[in-house]
């Protein structure tokens, strides 16, 4: 009977495991002319509470995303924001390099008297 409840107990536990899986997911910014690393743009998952900041070298890294679809929002001021739909099958997800747009757009001048 012990013995079947170790086994129970066992089973339980790694199946557990199992679900339970989380993952890392890296990359790195860049501006989509030039290719020079944007540093301070925020990354995060839509519909979780997790983020992270590129730094100065334009790479991030997320940790303990859940498998399954995640939706990815990277933005920056004077870019476009961007949205990448990911799966996240595995342990690492290496997105490389992610080209991001300038978007470039006329201020009126304002004179303070």
């Amino acid at each position: 009977m012990r013995k079947q409840l170790f086994y129970l107990f066992l089973s339980l536990v790694s199946s557990s495991a199992i679900f339970a899986q989380d993952a890392q997911i890296t990359g790195a910014l860049s501006q989509e002319n030039t290719e020079k690393s944007i540093d301070g743009a925020a990354i995060k998952l839509i519909g979780l509470k997790q983020g992270s900041i590129s730094d100065a070298k334009g790479r991030f890294v997320l940790k303990n995303v859940p498998y399954g679809e995640q939706t990815l929002e990277i933005s920056h001021l004077g870019f476009t924001t961007k949205t990448l739909s990911i799966l996240v099958n595995s342990k690492t997800i290496k997105l490389g390099s992610i080209l991001l747009k300038e978007n470039v757009q006329e201020m009126t001048i304002i004179h303070i008297w």
